[in-house]
């Protein structure tokens, strides 16, 4: 029994080891994005448009985190393009997708590189690199990021619908998803605007308690997936579990 413990004494160490190690050299690529959508009725047009900063980090693919699936963290700065509809609710791009490829910073080397297949990030990382800031991507709605309405409610957003991306109407309005494009640009990150419509995301309040994708645990609207990378009050201090509204 005791060496059955030492063993695993022994390689718990060593994946313990192994993970700092690898996140201490853990290579990183930075860039700014801008991300315009568009959305049409048979009336008019509302373009929305949104500039991001992304830190990547990324892993060699032969580390502890490649061979578990965690070949890469983004690290965004900004937050969700977004618009008053004419109804007075607001529409929210998020940091987020349904799915990783959605994800700020992920849906740019999903667009960028078709070179390499989807957990092969170093390589794709690399092309990004290569991309010229003239460039713009016209995103497949598998790599969109989930899009929302909802009603500003006490500083809160409430009654929260979805836009499904494969038929991409704007709930309860006239209005479609008609485009999204990606461009890596060397404009400045866009001002952190949306805590004077929401002032749940500098209040320390978890701002929605809607889910975003019932097919999967844990996927709920986090305030982090409206704006992220700012300071803000208490807010940043809170932990993920407690982004909900009671």
């Amino acid at each position: 029994m005791l060496i059955s413990v030492s063993k695993w004494a022994k390689l718990f160490l060593w994946a313990l080891v192994s993970a700092v190690l690898s996140s201490c050299s853990r290579p990183s690529y930075t860039w700014h994005q801008r991300m315009v959508i568009v959305l049409s009725s048979p009336q008019s047009q509302i373009t929305l448009s949104k500039v991001r900063k992304i830190r990547l980090e990324y892993t060699s693919a032969d580390s502890i985190f490649a061979s578990q699936g965690r070949a890469a963290k983004a690290h965004v700065t900004g937050e969700a393009a977004f618009a008053v509809l004419p109804d007075g609710r607001l529409f929210l791009a998020l940091l987020k997708g349904l799915t990783r490829k959605g994800d700020e910073g992920f849906n740019a080397l999903v667009a960028g590189s078709a070179n390499f297949r989807p957990w092969q990030y170093e390589g794709m990382v690399e092309d990004w690199k290569g991309v010229p800031a003239s460039k713009v991507f016209d995103l497949e709605s598998e790599v969109w990021p989930a899009m929302v309405t909802g009603e500003i409610i006490d500083g809160n957003l409430e009654n929260v619908s979805r836009v499904d991306p494969e038929n991409p109407i704007v709930p309860g309005t006239s209005f479609r998803v008609t485009s999204v494009e990606l461009q890596k640009t060397d404009d400045s990150i866009a001002a952190f605007e949306l805590a004077r419509l929401l002032p749940c995301l500098s209040e320390g309040r978890g701002c929605s308690t809607f889910i975003l994708n019932p097919n999967y645990v844990g996927t709920g609207l986090l305030n982090s997936h409206i704006v992220d990378g700012f300071p803000r009050s208490e807010s940043d201090k809170l932990p993920w579990w407690k982004q909900v509204t009671e």
